[in-house]
């Protein structure tokens, strides 16, 4: 399963995910897309190759999900500058649509485009709604015991040579609910279900996720 391959250690009450590295000073170019599409994978092992080589550091600047249009920045470059631009966009994997290949996220987005699709007024369907509510609460409860995959990757020698921007725990909780939220205002059975899975987690998820799952909660009026 994608959540058990993409995050596959336990999270350690008091860890912290470390904040993304910022490289010092300007970048020396940027590289730009070539046509619009979405990000579907990064090859980050071949990345890192390909900096050490030339002595560069690079950033990428848009998450793996993101759509990228033609002449958008999709890597700063620090240290050294790059000749064949090519050579590293080929190592990011472009395609029409999402996978969940690289990108657990968009899972929970089609959890919740069932859910508001049932939730609308032509629909009407309170029942599919909760269904995919019981799937985000599973999904949600798994992850939040889970660390996070790394953003800052060495090279052989332990030096930091690409960036890449993270999904983080946050983004996968307000996905999950912001929307549904707003929705289901009017619908008390999936309001009570957003009730009971906001009450189970912040009751038995670690105290750094609980702290997001109220605050998230507190800001869109999830409960």
């Amino acid at each position: 399963e994608d959540l058990e391959r993409l995050y596959n250690e336990e999270f350690t009450t008091g860890s912290r995910t470390p904040r993304p590295l910022v490289f010092d000073g300007d970048p020396v170019e940027v590289i730009v897309a070539r046509s619009g599409d979405t990000i579907v994978t990064v090859d980050t092992s071949s990345l890192v190759k390909l900096a050490q080589d030339n002595d560069a550091y690079l950033e990428l600047v848009p998450g793996i999900g993101d759509f990228i249009v033609t002449g958008q920045v999709v890597f700063r470059v620090y240290g050294n500058p790059l000749t064949d631009h090519g050579s590293v966009l080929r190592h990011v994997r472009l395609g029409d649509e999402r996978t969940m290949e690289q990108d657990l996220r968009f899972g929970f987005r089609q959890l919740v485009d069932i859910a508001i699709r049932a939730l609308s007024a032509s629909t009407n369907d309170p029942s599919t709604a909760s269904q995919s509510l019981d799937r985000l609460h599973d999904l949600l409860r798994r992850l939040g015991q889970r660390e996070f995959p790394a953003h800052n990757h060495e090279d052989d020698s332990g030096t930091v040579r690409l960036i890449l921007n993270p999904q983080s725990w946050e983004s996968f909780v307000r996905v999950a609910v912001e929307e549904i939220a707003y929705y289901a205002a009017d619908t008390p059975v999936v309001s009570r279900r957003l009730q009971r899975m906001y009450d189970d987690l912040t009751e038995n998820l670690p105290p750094e996720r609980a702290a997001v799952v109220r605050a998230v909660a507190a800001e869109t009026r999830w409960v």
